[in-house]
């Protein structure tokens, strides 16, 4: 996270983060690994890893207990107050960050601050584009396109044109990649202007490469999606680019891409075409299992959960889905995932599936209705 973005986060999130950071020093001071750190609290690894909610004080005198520091000390470590954002290149800064983390949370307060003090009349533009991004990353289609008609009717400042080039990216690719369940919109132009009025700019970089990735891979799953298996050069382009992120988050991005563009590919092949992009959605998932169990990063199980609501709507959609064999593993993961993509319930196949075998999906349909 970039040192200014905790500026922008709620204070339970604050303090889940500052926990998650203590723990990450205590794998530092054990040589890296988190399992031997574990060990050193007395406590599963799972514990911390699907920690999602304010620590109890318990975990935090364990862990401070393992760090040479009394309950008193690690909780005045925790409780210390990050440094606020003063300047517009921090705010700035903060939202790249947030694109790269697909944090919707983080990119809606940071769209706040930004009309809370502009600077400058295209601050109120810039901070409509980022909350069309915010909408995208919680796969809220229709919501984004109408951020993105306001952001282009404001405008924005040239200093701008790299980072709002690198919003309307994701924002349009994930619209088209990412979020299957997604009725169309009539504001979808929007999407496609944002990267017009930004032609010629250079889009961000950052130290790990991850935006490259990202971009390749988005333009490697379009091509897959608009040829089908005639895409060949797509298909061995995504295998490149999944040996190439080594980074966790460049593999968050990358193996999700894939998997997702593969998945939708598949809906409109033949049986006897499939077998590249099940070879192909077979690798990404399992790079993204195994990321999970070893990092529990926030960004791996949200790209994890996107590609598992595809796959339950492509199963769907194939007529693939025996009820009889959903288990309580998989009304988890589907509670978790319309949790986090409530617009998910757009779709017929998750909706009627949602309804008819999850329990606390029934009573919430319930109060909805």
């Amino acid at each position: 996270m970039h040192p200014t973005a905790a500026s922008f986060q709620s204070p339970p999130e604050q303090l889940l983060e500052r926990t998650r950071g203590l723990f990450a020093l205590l794998v530092c001071t054990c040589d890296g690994s988190r399992f031997r750190a574990s060990r050193c609290m007395e406590t599963d690894l799972r514990t911390i890893d699907e920690l999602r909610s304010v620590p109890s004080l318990r975990l935090i005198d364990r862990m401070g207990a393992a760090l040479g520091l009394n309950a008193s000390q690690a909780a005045e470590v925790l409780a210390t107050e990050p440094r606020g954002c003063a300047t517009s290149e921090e705010i700035r800064a903060a939202i790249a960050d947030a694109d790269l983390a697909d944090d919707s949370a983080r990119l809606e307060r940071l769209a706040a601050e930004l009309q809370r003090r502009p600077t400058h009349p295209a601050d109120l533009g810039l901070a409509h584009a980022v909350r069309a991004r915010a909408a995208i990353a919680r796969g809220d289609v229709a919501q984004a396109g109408a951020s993105a008609v306001l952001a282009l009717e404001l405008g924005f400042a040239r200093t701008d044109g790299a980072l709002i080039r690198s919003l309307a990216e994701c924002i349009r690719f994930e619209s088209i990649l990412a979020t299957p369940w997604a009725a169309p919109t009539a504001a979808a132009w929007a999407f496609d202007r944002l990267l017009e009025v930004t032609v010629g700019v250079d889009p961000l970089d950052d130290d790990r490469g991850i935006r490259a990735l990202r971009h390749a891979a988005w333009h490697a799953g379009a091509e897959l999606r608009s040829g089908g298996t005639r895409g060949l050069s797509a298909l061995a382009r995504m295998q490149d680019l999944l040996d190439a992120a080594a980074d966790p988050h460049a593999l968050g991005w990358v193996a999700s891409i894939a998997a997702l563009s593969a998945l939708e590919t598949q809906t409109h092949v033949g049986d006897g075409h499939s077998a590249p992009l099940l070879g192909l959605i077979v690798r990404a998932e399992l790079a993204l299992d195994e990321a999970c169990s070893e990092s529990g990063d926030r960004l791996l199980l949200v790209r994890r959960t996107r590609v598992a609501l595809a796959e339950w709507i492509a199963r769907g959609t194939l007529g693939e889905i025996d009820g009889q064999t959903i288990d309580r593993v998989d009304e988890d993961e589907l509670s978790r995932a319309l949790l986090w993509f409530p617009t998910a319930q757009e779709s017929p196949e998750l909706r009627a599936l949602a309804i008819e075998h999850i329990p606390r999906f029934q009573v919430i349909s319930d109060v909805q209705a």
